[in-house]
């Protein structure tokens, strides 16, 4: 039995935290690397995460060049996978229905996640 997921909805989030990193001032207490069941996307998260962190800016290249500093590009499937997530047909103002989808297969509650 495979473990329950969407893809889709890990790219749109993904896609999304990319093109406005300020997304993560909301989701960070919600969104974590384990939410993510494609180990590429819990990289990429985990990178889009530490640059938000450190304060910088993330966009494709920031975080291309971060992750491949890191050693974790082609582990993440390289420069093609990120470039396929950040160009996921996604709209940034729909993060949170996108993150909700990937909560809902952990059976985690999110109670304040829509109260933003």
């Amino acid at each position: 039995m495979s473990i329950p997921s969407n893809l889709d909805a890990e790219r749109a989030f993904l896609s999304c935290a990319i093109q406005s990193i300020s997304i993560l001032n909301e989701a960070a207490d919600y969104a974590s690397p384990k939410l993510f069941h494609h180990p590429a996307h819990k990289r990429i998260f985990e990178s889009a995460l530490e640059l938000w962190k450190e304060g910088k800016d993330c966009d494709l290249v920031t975080l291309t060049d971060a992750m491949s500093n890191a050693g974790t590009l082609e582990l993440s499937g390289g420069a093609a996978l990120l470039t396929e997530c950040f160009m996921s047909p996604a709209v940034t103002s729909n993060w949170r229905e996108y993150l909700e989808i990937p909560v809902s297969y952990t059976h985690l509650t999110l109670p304040t996640i829509y109260s933003v």
